[in-house]
């Protein structure tokens, strides 16, 4: 890209460049990775619920036994640890206990998956977390109504004692013998009751149509609504699904039309409801189940949308929102690889993941939440999370802001316009970010530290890159490549690194004057290194300030 011009970024973001400056067209954020540490071998993780910063729940399974145990993680706010949870029958050859879907709260969580009994049966499964222990079948009787169920199922948690959960359930009565019905049951805060089918869905005893609720959002309790398929097969077309959304007024459950079908394999995964004239459903469809869907709901009816040109296998799990011109959906893209997409309030945008390999979810991404502004995304062994940086008449959300080598921050404008400048001796952009929109306007290539100041609040925060280590804790003696560019640098300019050995020395020159974006350091005595660089002019004493220090733990 050239430089030294004005570059839009789409028509809500004009950003001028300095001749320094490298940015992507399309820069991805910064989401940081937490590993999902305490797992088992074989692990997969299905759901997300958060509760707090240092509260969140991750549930899935875990392979044991020659079969697989129910398996939880904890976050504390520090680190992710799991344990083997609740199941009527452990792991052992053929019987496999699976968690679907979970829920949370400052006093409980709920858990809901099956249990496989030596592939006989499989019956519901229902954990519940209170006093700060797990019990099994949250001390009710279910009282499913057929024999077995399987995924997906979905919570929609309005209070602690008025939470929704969607399983899907053998449909006994129909000549299909692999029907599948949706079946709602309710908590009152002290047992599960099993609820009416929502009015408009088809019984598979008569039909021969199954179906499925794949997630729900709540607005209110008297305003809920759900999303999932209608899925059937006959001897002509082969198998067939089409969307299906249901909705909840406080009375009861109904089905809402949903859009007319882009192909023959059309269904939603995930809903967003930001407020009753504004809702985002996502999922996967096409002639072949290989395209990405988005679709609205305005207050009126539901709409299919356009989604950005995506690779080729493309498809979205999950949405969530922090308001009308903030939302993300996710998901994966094929090969293993992770897809994002972001809603500014104008305009859906494919953006690239975070620029550093080794902390990149590279498995598509599963589930989201969003929890007091910040995202969580879930993806292989590691969550992710995003924390927009807020602009209002009294200046930034956070003063201080850490991105990853190669990321963004994301930018989101209240009520007014706002003009972001670099402050640095470099000048290295300034953008316009129109009010009430998002804005991911300028990737953060160099390790360095960054004065980045607001217009028309005049306040200023710091923006901290700091160098990436292709490994944070290591042996003695072991080389450790570290990254403080994610390019060369420019014409005229170099690059400082320095380290902090243990032992409270203080920091010393290891790199000076080049202008190479990498080497590898070999630590040669146990405890904790720290690693930061800078950008320096050549000829002059202009440089950007230290980057925050990598912290290297050597053992």
């Amino acid at each position: 890209m050239r430089v030294g011009f004005t570059l839009a970024l789409s028509v809500l973001v004009a950003v001028t460049v300095s001749p320094v400056a490298r940015a992507s067209s399309n820069p991805g954020p910064w989401w940081t990775a937490s590993p999902l540490s305490g797992t088992t071998s074989g692990a997969r993780p299905v759901a997300l619920a958060v509760v707090s910063p240092s509260d969140a729940w991750v549930v899935g399974n875990a392979d044991r036994n020659g079969g697989t145990d129910a398996f939880g993680w904890h976050w504390n706010g520090a680190s992710w640890m799991g344990q083997i949870l609740p199941e009527s029958t452990p792991a052992a050859a053929d019987v496999y206990n699976q968690l679907f879907a979970v829920t949370a709260d400052s006093t409980q969580v709920f858990a809901a998956g099956n249990g496989d009994f030596n592939q006989a049966n499989s019956g519901v499964i229902i954990d519940r977390y209170a006093g700060g222990s797990w019990t099994y079948g949250a001390g009710a009787t279910l009282s499913p109504p057929t024999d077995y169920t399987n995924p997906p199922a979905a919570f929609a948690e309005v209070g602690p004692s008025n939470i929704w959960l969607a399983l899907t359930e053998h449909a006994l009565g129909s000549t299909d013998l692999n029907a599948e019905a949706a079946v709602l049951e309710h908590w009152n805060g002290s047992s599960w009751s099993v609820m009416p089918r929502p009015s408009g869905i088809p019984d598979p005893a008569t039909t021969d149509k199954s179906n499925s609720i794949s997630a729900f959002s709540v607005i209110s309790r008297t305003n809920i609504w759900g999303v999932g398929s209608v899925f059937w097969h006959d001897a002509v077309t082969g198998y067939n699904s089409r969307p299906l959304i249901i909705h909840y007024n406080g009375l009861g459950w109904q089905r809402v039309a949903a859009p007319p079908a882009t192909g023959q394999f059309d269904g939603y995964s995930d809903v967003a409801a930001i407020s009753p004239t504004d809702v985002w459903a996502v999922g996967t469809g096409g002639a072949q189940r290989l395209s990405p869907l988005l679709a609205h709901y305005d207050g009126t009816s539901w709409t299919t949308v356009s989604v950005p040109a995506a690779p080729s296998g493309a498809e979205l799990a999950s949405v969530a929102a922090t308001g009308s011109h903030d939302v993300w959906a996710l998901g994966g893209a094929g090969s293993g690889h992770a897809f994002y997409l972001h809603y500014d309030g104008h305009a859906w945008q494919q953006l690239a993941p975070p620029y550093d390999a080794g902390q990149v979810v590279t498995s598509g991404l599963g589930s989201i939440a969003v929890n007091q502004g910040t995202y969580w995304a879930l993806g292989g062994q590691t969550v992710e999370r995003l924390n927009p940086e807020r602009l209002s008449a009294s200046g930034f959300s956070q003063p201080s802001v850490q991105v990853h080598l190669g990321g963004t921050p994301d930018f989101l404008a209240g009520s007014t316009t706002h003009t972001l400048a670099d402050a640095s001796p470099f000048h290295l952009y300034s953008a316009v970010v129109q009010a009430g929109y998002s804005a991911t306007p300028y990737r953060y290539v160099y390790a360095a530290t960054y004065p980045l100041h607001d217009s028309p609040s005049g306040t200023t925060a710091t923006i901290g890159v700091p160098p990436s280590l292709a490994a944070y804790s290591v042996s003695s003696g072991t080389k450790v490549p570290v990254a403080w560019a994610a390019v060369a640098a420019p014409t005229g300019y170099t690059y400082d690194v320095q380290v902090d050995p243990p032992g409270g020395t203080g920091y010393h020159n290891w790199i000076t004057g080049v202008t190479s974006r990498a080497s590898s350091y070999t630590p040669t005595t146990s405890g904790t290194y720290l690693i930061r660089a800078r950008l320096r002019r050549l000829g002059t004493t202009q440089a950007l300030a230290w980057s925050p220090a990598a912290r290297l733990v050597v053992h």
